[in-house]
This record gives structure tokens, C-alpha cells and sequence, in this order.
């Protein structure tokens, strides 16, 4: 009997829609490619004959493309479309060992499902698995049970709606096996269908900041707006002594806290949060955490210009020295000598975060002109850097474990000129670690992004056998044998224009980028890395059609290149 593959629909299928055989693209553990010898479509199944015998430990995903005669319900609907869907292997082994069928996990605890009941009693070793979790450091269970053909693992962190797990399972002094005594096969990086339901991780603070009379608090997320939080939650220490705050108001990521009395520069200040009757909470009410002397960043009167003597009119020299000049210029790294006066041109503008929220910390300077030092964005993501005018200059920003962006603008003596605001974009969240010493071929995908366009998800295919190496600032290379590769999609939402690394050419339109990275590379400061043969993008939905797959042409930025 041929090898077949089923894929089991909803509802009734048209039988007289059948696929063309090129419109579906099985992969056999990564390295296999194949195609179907032919295709049935009854009731609500399509059956595949497969021209390949499949093994009970392979590892089999399906990709359909609906291109030629789509899969179409009775009210002429195309079905969606497919991309390395994981499919469940049922093939029974000749020894009749039990077989996994599939692995799911909700919450905090991860199934795995066999093909055959399983001797429940020696249970496994908890140290018999290990799981890992978009990209964490990989954990055990704290708990396992069997019942029937199931294995429970239960964890110690819950999952959010989003994550990506894979697990592995090494059979210790009592393996899983069945009534018979067969052994149960080991799992190397299995991976495990989330059906976690909704975002279940509180906001999680990243930065305090105490700036006169107001006190902000970043958050990781959306806030929800409704959730205002009473005045008497809070309490805030100046130098210890007690102060109250007056009002607290809500801006996206930021909780506001107006205080009564301003705080000086260079006084220590420390805020308590207990939450009460309306908890900060993000966008699903996930409390955020309590807070027992939250260390504040006191910025205040760090960065406030002297006042103008408003007798004598001061040139642009005189009114923007302070920023370069004195004992804590904000923009450091300048000899006061090197601004010379009648070509003063001062830069002006904010960078903000995907959301649209003022990024601080971000670094500013002129790309190749280290005489000008470089300056700091502010707590609302505000900047000035002061340079000499005179031709085109490129503006530099970059922050760490974020992607690095630069702007041309046009300087002229004696002017100010502010530039569009620039959106700096974190590395994607989902590392994808590949060994380049596998023998088999590698699928990298970053988080799904969503917009106006739908869903979609970038993926890098990388071929049996590929090799790589970094070029190091010194000129030197060295071999990789492993790299974690993120893809941080740029054109996503409203302020993809914005986040744009560099601007676009006149004669390109703004379609779809994706940054790919490797952590390793990045990490010995270099974004170099080569590899000795061509690797693959693909991104399904780049464009608004819901039904279809397109595959559009990119150009590979240098960070990933073949040599």
C-alpha cells in the first residue's frame, strides 16, 4: 500500500476542485523535499500519495500553495493556504513500540500524546525531559504522570498565547514504554502545538524616571486605559522623607504620577506601588507586579537649557553651547574648539519605539565625523546634537539590542533644522538557535507580525550542510558552529515607514523588509557572517489578498551574506 497523507477539512469540499500536484510541497526531517504522486479530494478530505515511504520517527510538514485549482468548499471558497504545517505521523513501526502522535501544551502544562497505552507505573524521570521555550534557558518538569497512551508534564512558568516550545526526551532508568515492555523513542527537539489561549504575563517595568514633579513608569506593554490607578497606591521617598503624589494618569506603555513637590537634581528618590481597587494592568488584565522601593532615575534639570538673557539677542553659538560645553554636556566627546561659530547647525528631533512611545538611551551621532562627539536621547525619546553646517551629514542611531538606523539630512550654517522621528526597533523576541554541523536542512521563523495585511511570518530555510564564518573587526574570521538567527520584521503596522534602517531610494517603493540576525556574531561586534552556500527567505501574505500566496524577490542586507 502506498504511503499517504491526509488533510482533513471543516466542512464539505468541492470534488471536482483537485489541486495541481506542484501546488504542495511535503519536507521529510528538514532535508526532503517532495511532491505528491496524486491527489483525491472527497467529502472533506484531500488524500496525497506520497512517492516516498514514510519512517514512525519522521518528521513530516506540508506546505500548499493555492495556486491552480484551489481547495474549494461547495460555496466556491479557496481554502488558506499552508506553510510547513507539522503533520501527524501515524506510521506504526514493525515492532509495535509506542509512537508519538503529537505533543500540545496549554498554560503550564505539556502533553504528549503515543500511539498506544503506556505502562503507567515506573513514571519517568522528570530529568528525562527538557523543554524549551522561545528561546529561553531550557527547563525541566516539575511534575509527570501517565494515563492511557498520555504523558503530563506540568511546569513551574506558564505560557503565553504566542510562545514557541520544542522538547526533548532522553529515556533514563525507566523509560516510557508500553504493557509490553517496548521502548518509546527519544524526542530530539520535538515540537510541541501551543493552544495557550490569550496573553496570560503581567507588564513587566522597565524604567522608573523622576523628572521634577512627574514620575514615569515604562511598562513592556500596552496599558489598559481604564485601569487607572488610585493616588493612594503609591509612595514616593525623597532623600526618605515621605511625599504624596497628587494625580496619576495613563499614556500607552507610561503610568504618570504627578507629585506635589518637585524633586531636586541629584536627590535620591524611590517610589512603593500596592496595588488597589484598579491595579496597573495590561490590555488582557494581567496585574503588574507590586513595587517595594523602586529605585528613580532622577533626570531632573540634567537636561534643561540656561535661560536667554532676554536684553541682549545671543547667536546660535551662544545659545546652544551648553549642550557640548561645562561639566555634564549632553553631548559628550566634542572638543568645544572643533564647533566653529558661524557654521553652527544644531539637530533636533525624538526617536520613538514600534509603538510610537519616546525611546531614551538611544545614541546620536554623525556617521564618520567622531569630532562631533554624540549625544543621548531623552526620557521622551527627545535629542539636539550641534555640528558644523555644510553638505550632507548622516545621522546615526543606535541602542543596544536594537537594529542600528540612519537618517541624511542637508546642514546649512547657522540653522536648525528637526528631523522626522525615527522608530528603533528591538530584535525580534523569538531567537532561533541552528547548529551548522547538521547534516540535514534547518527552518529558521521569526514571531508572526500582524497589521492591516493579516499575519504572516518570516522563514529562512537553511540547506543540509551549510557552513558559516564572521569576519572580525580586526579583518579576521572564524567558523561558527552554531548561530541564533532572529528576523525582525521592519514593515509592520503605521510606523513601519519610520523604522526603516535608512531611507528608501527614490525609485523603490515601500513593500516589505526583514532583518536578519546573528546573535553570536553581534555579540563579538561584528554583523558580518557569510555563508558558504545560499539560504532561503520565504514570507507568506505580504501583501492584502487573504487567500493567496505571493513570493516576492528580496535583496539580502550584508549582515547574512554568501561568500
Amino acid at each position: 500500500m502506498e504511503p499517504n497523507l491526509s488533510l482533513i477539512y471543516n466542512e464539505m469540499l468541492d470534488e471536482n476542485s483537485v489541486p495541481n500536484k506542484q501546488n504542495y510541497s511535503i519536507l521529510i526531517n528538514g532535508n526532503k523535499l517532495i511532491h505528491p504522486n496524486t491527489i483525491n479530494v472527497t467529502t472533506k478530505s484531500v488524500i496525497l500519495q506520497l512517492p516516498y515511504t514514510v519512517e514512525p520517527d519522521d518528521n513530516v510538514k506540508i506546505s500548499y500553495a493555492a495556486l491552480i485549482n484551489p481547495i474549494r468548499d461547495l460555496n466556491c471558497i479557496p481554502a488558506l493556504p499552508l506553510v510547513l504545517k507539522p503533520v501527524v505521523n501515524k506510521t506504526i513501526p514493525e515492532i509495535q513500540a509506542p509512537v508519538i502522535v503529537s505533543a500540545c501544551a496549554n498554560g503550564q502544562t505539556i502533553t504528549l500524546i503515543y500511539s498506544q497505552e503506556l505502562k503507567e507505573e515506573p513514571l519517568p524521570d522528570i530529568t528525562s525531559f527538557v523543554i524549551t521555550v522561545t528561546g529561553q534557558e531550557p527547563f525541566n518538569p516539575v511534575q509527570v504522570s501517565i494515563t492511557g497512551n498520555q504523558v503530563v508534564l506540568s511546569m513551574d512558568q506558564a505560557l503565553q498565547a504566542r510562545d514557541t516550545l520544542t522538547i526533548i526526551y532522553t529515556p533514563g532508568e525507566n523509560p516510557i514504554q508500553d504493557h509490553e515492555g517496548h521502548l518509546a523513542a527519544a524526542l530530539t527537539a520535538y515540537p510541541v502545538d501551543n493552544h495557550t489561549e490569550g496573553d496570560i504575563i503581567p507588564p513587566q517595568l522597565q524604567d522608573a524616571v523622576i523628572n521634577g514633579q512627574n514620575i514615569s513608569l515604562l511598562y513592556d506593554e500596552l496599558l489598559d486605559a481604564n485601569a487607572v490607578p488610585d493616588v493612594s497606591d503609591f509612595t514616593v521617598y525623597m532623600d526618605q522623607v515621605t511625599q504624596l503624589p497628587r494625580r496619576v494618569e495613563l499614556n500607552q506603555k507610561s503610568v504618570i504620577v504627578s507629585m506635589e513637590t518637585a524633586a531636586k537634581e541629584g536627590l535620591s528618590c524611590y517610589l512603593d506601588y500596592n496595588p488597589g481597587t484598579h491595579p496597573i494592568s495590561d490590555q488582557s488584565g494581567n496585574p503588574a507586579s507590586a513595587l517595594q522601593m523602586q529605585p528613580l532615575n532622577n533626570s531632573t534639570d540634567t537636561l534643561e537649557a540656561p535661560a536667554l538673557d532676554p536684553v541682549y539677542p545671543s547667536s546660535l553659538e551662544e545659545a546652544t553651547s551648553f549642550i557640548y560645553e561645562g561639566e555634564d554636556p549632553v553631548q559628550t566627546g566634542v572638543d568645544p574648539a572643533t564647533i566653529v561659530a558661524d557654521r553652527v547647525f544644531l539637530i533636533r528631533g525624538k526617536v520613538n519605539d514600534r509603538d510610537g512611545i519616546g525611546l531614551a538611551g538611544v545614541k546620536i551621532s554623525i556617521a564618520n565625523h567622531s569630532e562631533f562627539g554624540e549625544t543621548t536621547s531623552r526620557s521622551d525619546g527627545a535629542y539636539d546634537l550641534v555640528v558644523n553646517g555644510g553638505g550632507l551629514l548622516t545621522v546615526s542611531f543606535e541602542k543596544d539590542n536594537y537594529i542600528t538606523a540612519q537618517r541624511v539630512i542637508e546642514s546649512a550654517w547657522e540653522q536648525i533644522k528637526c528631523l522626522d522621528d525615527v522608530v528603533l526597533l528591538a530584535y525580534d523576541s523569538k531567537p532561533s538557535p541552528i547548529s551548522l554541523e547538521n547534516i540535514e536542512s534547518q527552518v529558521v521563523q521569526g514571531s508572526i507580525s500582524a497589521d492591516k495585511d493579516g499575519e504572516r511570518q518570516a522563514t529562512l530555510i537553511i540547506p543540509a550542510g551549510t557552513s558559516a564564518q564572521m569576519q572580525l573587526q580586526d579583518g579576521s574570521t572564524a567558523p561558527l558552529t552554531t548561530a541564533t538567527i532572529r528576523a525582525t520584521e521592519i514593515t509592520v503596522g503605521e510606523n513601519g515607514p519610520n523604522a526603516m534602517p535608512a531611507e528608501l531610494p527614490g525609485n523603490v517603493g515601500y513593500t516589505y523588509a526583514v532583518d536578519f540576525s546573528v546573535d553570536e556574531a553581534r555579540n563579538s561586534g561584528t554583523d558580518q557572517v557569510s555563508f558558504d552556500r545560499p539560504i532561503y527567505n520565504y514570507v507568506e501574505r505580504t501583501l492584502s489578498e487573504p487567500r493567496l500566496v505571493f513570493i516576492i524577490p528580496v535583496t539580502v542586507c550584508p549582515a547574512i551574506r554568501q561568500y
